[in-house]
């Protein structure tokens, strides 16, 4: 079983943060959803689930935050294995040559930069953290298909098939 396939434990939260420190980030921030690799994730991943396992460390085990400190947990580190099934699903729609294609693989590509967005939005919450980096910040070119608007609110110019937003 892989290392993002178990569940957060002690352990595992040693393995993340110990296997984090021997990866090199690519030189360029992520602009766009098809830059997102694994190594820009797998650090993101490796500091939520030490920020989130610290903060449920905290509460009272038979508290309502303690509760909601856990769910967090799961549910951030579910949207982490989602972004890296996604990013994998991405680079082989890419290998075939099948990115510009409209659809559901443009539907890849959009939910690929939410996810990511949500993941930063969380981790934005412990950017005073020394381990925080500056890169994770949300993509300024993911847009919402029912708003026409990007994750920062503005107004999106043109779409992966150059005419407004559709996917």
């Amino acid at each position: 079983m892989s290392v993002l396939r178990r569940p957060l434990d002690g352990e595992l939260l040693r393995e993340i943060q110990e296997d984090a420190e021997f990866v090199t980030l690519p030189e360029n921030e992520p602009e766009v959803p098809e830059d997102l690799t694994w190594e820009e994730m797998y650090p993101l991943r490796a500091f939520l689930a030490l920020r989130l396992a610290e903060l449920d460390s905290r509460q009272k085990k038979e508290d309502d935050a303690h509760f909601a400190a856990y769910r967090l947990r799961q549910i951030t580190d579910s949207d982490c294995l989602r972004l890296e099934d996604l990013t994998s699903a991405w680079q082989h729609i890419r290998y075939e040559g099948r990115a510009a294609e409209p659809g559901a693989v443009q539907l890849v590509r959009q939910e690929l930069g939410s996810v990511w967005n949500e993941l930063v939005e969380t981790a934005a919450h412990f950017a005073d953290h020394p381990d925080f980096l500056p890169r994770w910040r949300p993509l300024p070119h993911v847009c919402h298909e029912d708003t026409g608007r990007d994750q920062l609110g503005k107004p999106k110019r043109g779409g992966p098939d150059g005419e407004g937003n559709r996917p």
